[in-house]
């Protein structure tokens, strides 16, 4: 299930990239700066349902932690360049996000490759694929940003993106996030689950800004 959207996504992607990039360089297209801003994006993540930290300060002393959720806030801002030829568009980007989910805060570093296909006026639709990279630290409620240290890690993004507008677009995309478990630490007198799986889903959605005299 976790390659249902990955899969077809990297093979089309990899198809049409290929494509673009041989096709006569009288046609290659116009190249735009692009801006993408994405405060919407949500996860899902596996792991992160009933992942719990309790620390014990004496007997019967005991400070609890408890993710009932699995949901992560990843808002992302990306800047690129597009290529845009009559009947498809390629984005390359790259940037710097946040992560918050249950007593974790931390950043991600993202890069992305979407090749979108024309396939209205004022619409794309394609896959995506990226590698996202993140840092998460533990802050705690009940327990303390020292009671638990969180190693960061690098994982795989990929899915169907879809845009509406031309200088200024809607862009919106799910995504299927695949992460090596992230090595958990616990501090003294703390107990923790020995790793964080934050692999699962992913919705992204925001405000793409095409910049240069191309629509």
């Amino acid at each position: 299930m976790k390659n249902l959207i990955l899969l077809p996504a990297l093979t089309v992607l990899i198809s049409a990239g290929s494509a673009l990039a041989q096709s006569p360089k009288r046609s290659t297209g116009a190249k735009s700066p692009v801006l993408d801003i994405e405060p919407g994006s949500f996860g899902m993540a596996r792991g992160l349902r009933g992942f719990t930290v309790k620390r014990t300060d004496g007997p019967g002393v005991v400070y609890t932690d408890a993710t009932m959720y699995p949901f992560m806030y990843i808002p992302t801002v990306k800047a690129g360049v597009a290529f845009d030829k009559p009947s498809m568009r390629l984005d390359l980007t790259g940037g710097f996000g946040l992560m918050t989910a249950g007593g974790m805060l931390g950043y991600t570093l993202v890069s992305d490759a979407a090749f979108r296909f024309k396939t209205g006026r004022l619409t794309t639709l394609g896959p995506h694929a990226g590698v996202i990279y993140i840092a998460p630290s533990w802050v705690g409620k009940a327990t303390k940003p020292e009671d638990l240290s969180i190693s960061p890690g690098a994982g795989l993004v990929a899915g169907v993106s879809f845009t509406f507008g031309r200088k200024i677009s809607l862009v919106a995309s799910l995504d299927d996030l695949i992460m090596k478990s992230l090595k958990v630490t616990p501090g003294h007198n703390v107990a923790a689950p020995a790793a964080l799986d934050l692999s699962g889903w992913l919705f992204q959605l925001g405000i793409l800004l095409k910049f240069g005299a191309a629509g």
